[in-house]
């Protein structure tokens, strides 16, 4: 390959922000590529070619091959086609133990935990709240190769803020992006950059009493092709807001009024983003029923718009149909939106939905499953990830076999759920209430609240990339090498 591919680097390919939208059919590079030059930082929710803002510099087409791409997750990444063959499950591996990712109980009963954020080399990184003798919180990186975990910085409960416990994103230079619960200069909470390149940490805002926005920012962030960064608060009834790093500027874009209004209130979850600029999320409480909304915020129009109103769209009864959708949003390529609900359902453990679009509005809405507190899991609380094919990968709190939450997949083609593992509470850890990470080889990778960080292999000829390494397991092959580079 004459020169390498190095994703947001200026010589090749430049991509100013998240990409919303990427379907691997729509991204194409001729010839091979490395799995380590390739990057995409954040949520991948798709849209149209047309909106992903990409610029290319001497490439008149660009691949992405299904089975080799990385990609980091800030909250709940797709993920690339699979080149699987006879699939036949998961082996499951406790990568690290001893750690806590526990945050604050909300009114629907969700716990909000921070993701894993993978980087191009394979890298994870995330938070790890406060409690478990872990003081006011850390940043901190584990490198799957070497099984080791590194303290990236540890927070002093001071200006630099408190209880770290949303996921974090990445940008094209690998600067992390965060929030804080607690703590900075009004004890309100943060939002940060950490720079692994220089160890710099920088507290970017601290909320504050007058800035509108309620302040106690419970999610992670979303970044636009602009590098402004959005995300919720949940002070008050809640709010949506803007942080523009290159102005310094905070701004609140709306405030949710009551817990009776239709709107909702309590955004515990994060925020996704089309390609237009337009934000949408969930809240954990209110609506016209009491159990929770979605909704849509045009950024260009600066209008908010209740996509589910409980009358006019659906209603979230906490009956059959769920209740309490306390995780973030994930979209597909027609602008589909798929969620979990932390209640209801028909057994009342809570639902895996879907949101049918038609020209950009949301007009029905399907539930995919219904848990029911068997093998299948309780509680949903976590966002989900898409794969390439389609396929749905999320977790349980709760339920499984062994009582202490599971590892799920679903297939909308077949409308088929399969459980791919229960958690025993043991070495394995218990409940994850967080989303999954999937990497080039089709693993999934997870956090549990007490306290794991875990890997599920495909049991399949497909293998990791080079000599990726997990302990307690084999070293695995390399995959062999690709030829007929045109680069």
């Amino acid at each position: 390959m004459g020169q390498s591919l190095a994703l947001f680097g200026p010589e090749l390919l430049q991509v100013p922000g998240p990409i919303h939208g990427l379907g691997p059919e729509l991204l194409q590079v001729p010839g091979p590529i490395g799995a380590e030059l390739l990057r995409v930082p954040g949520p991948i929710q798709g849209t149209e070619k047309s909106m992903l803002g990409i610029t290319l510099k001497g490439i008149s087409s660009l691949a992405l091959p299904a089975a080799l791409a990385w990609f980091s997750a800030g909250l709940c990444p797709a993920a690339p086609a699979q080149s699987k063959t006879a699939l036949k499950g998961y082996a499951f591996e406790t990568l690290y133990a001893g750690m806590y990712f526990g945050g604050t109980t909300f009114n629907g009963g969700a716990t909000p935990c921070p993701g894993l954020t993978m980087d191009g080399s394979g890298n994870l990184y995330a938070t790890e709240s406060a409690g478990g003798g872990n003081g006011p919180g850390t940043i901190f990186e584990y490198t799957p190769r070497t099984n080791t975990l590194a303290t990236l910085y540890s927070f002093t409960g001071g200006a630099d803020g408190y209880d770290p416990f949303a996921g974090l994103i990445m940008d094209s230079s690998d600067n992390l992006y965060g929030t804080t619960f607690w703590g900075g200069v009004n004890g309100l909470g943060t939002v940060f950059e950490y720079s692994p390149a220089t160890t710099t940490f920088t507290t970017l805002y601290s909320f504050t009493n007058d800035d509108g926005s309620g302040g106690y920012p419970a999610a992670g962030l979303v970044m636009d092709k602009s590098g402004n960064l959005y995300g919720t608060a949940v002070g008050g009834s809640g709010s949506i807001f803007e942080y523009s790093p290159a102005t310094n500027t905070f701004t609140t874009l709306h405030s949710f009024v009551v817990a009776g209004d239709p709107e909702g209130a309590d955004p515990v979850a994060g925020l996704i983003i089309d390609g237009d600029g337009n934000l949408y999320g969930t809240t954990d409480f209110g609506g016209t029923y009491g159990h929770g909304s979605v909704f849509k915020f045009a950024t260009a129009a600066t209008m908010f718009t209740t996509l589910n109103k409980f009358t006019s769209l659906y209603s979230f009864t906490g009956g059959d149909d769920g209740g309490y959708p306390s995780a973030s949003l994930i979209m597909d390529g027609s602008g589909n939106l798929y969620g979990t609900a932390y209640e209801g359902g028909a057994a009342g453990f809570g639902t895996v939905f879907k949101f049918a679009s038609s020209a950009n509005t949301l007009h029905s809405v399907t539930t995919l499953h219904s848990f029911t507190n068997g093998n299948d899991g309780a509680g949903p609380q976590a966002c989900l990830m898409m794969d390439g094919s389609g396929n749905l990968y999320g977790t349980a709190k709760n339920g499984g076999s062994q009582g202490y939450g599971t590892v799920f997949e679903f297939a909308p083609a077949t409308n088929t759920f399969t459980s791919l593992y229960s958690f025993t509470n043991g070495n394995d850890g218990a409940c994850p209430c967080a989303g999954l990470t999937m990497d080039g080889s089709g693993s999934l990778y997870g956090t549990t609240l007490y306290g794991t960080i875990f890997v599920l292999h495909p049991i399949s000829t497909v293998v990791p990339p080079s000599g990726l390494h997990h302990p307690g397991g084999p070293q695995l092959p390399a995959p062999p090498p690709i030829t007929g580079s045109t680069l």
